[in-house]
């Protein structure tokens, strides 16, 4: 990404935006922090690659301009989205905090607080669904603790819209339940600092992530904690 690169070096502005900081960056994308001119509003613009015209480029702006309409508390909210001809900047609120993997570093949560974080988050997944869009990388990662101990889902490069015309639990998309199997994870993390099961399992149904996560040999908190988290309903 040479022209990023040389934005960097010459202080250029990306439309209304001084780019400044350099974050941890994916494979496929840029991340920095932002300054909107006139405001010195802080944010965190992501830069990926556009492929222009293809299917997969047009499918990617789809969902950057879907996620750009979703308000929940839990969700990193999208505050601007543009595009030119090689790249899509995503514009997105700005958390100055930890995120949940680094918290954990610091020791397990009691339970009425993985409980919280738990709804919280199963809350926006929920949500989310209702969108059609499947997050497609639930992990203790992406998920920012603000400082009253709320949780943010962030980082939206694995996700995808679904199609919801679907008639029952069998023909639900994938990933669609693998959120479900990721949100299980993360509380059986919060409260016993590894994972429940192998998030490479494949369910056929929510039903069947709950069996598994009371099976589970560390599972000993009451099924108010976990369970009532990952129901969708």
């Amino acid at each position: 990404m040479n022209s990023i690169k040389f934005c960097i070096e010459k202080k250029l502005k990306i439309k209304t935006y001084y780019l400044k900081d350099k974050l941890p960056s994916g494979l496929f994308s840029q991340v920095f922090t932002c300054v909107k001119k006139k405001c010195d509003t802080k944010f965190v613009m992501k830069i990926e690659k556009n492929d222009g015209t293809t299917a997969a480029a047009e499918e990617r702006r789809n969902l950057l301009t879907a996620l750009q309409k979703c308000f929940h508390p839990s969700i990193n909210q999208i505050v601007d989205f543009f595009e030119t001809k090689h790249y899509n900047y995503a514009v997105c609120e700005y958390i100055e905090n930890e995120s949940l993997f680094e918290n954990l570093k610091k020791g397990e949560f009691d339970v009425g607080l993985a409980t919280r974080i738990g709804a919280q988050i199963t809350s926006a997944v929920f949500y989310l669904h209702g969108c059609n869009i499947v997050h497609g990388d639930i992990s203790v990662h992406n998920v920012i603790l603000r400082a009253d101990n709320s949780p943010v889902l962030i980082d939206f490069g694995l996700s995808r819209m679904f199609n919801n015309n679907f008639s029952s639990q069998d023909y639900l998309p994938r990933n669609y339940l693998e959120d479900y199997v990721n949100v299980g994870n993360i509380i059986h993390q919060m409260l016993y600092r590894q994972m429940c099961f192998d998030s490479l399992v494949v369910f056929n149904d929510i039903n069947e992530i709950q069996e598994k996560i009371k099976s589970c040999p560390f599972f000993t908190v009451s099924d108010l904690t976990v369970l009532k988290c990952i129901d969708p309903v």
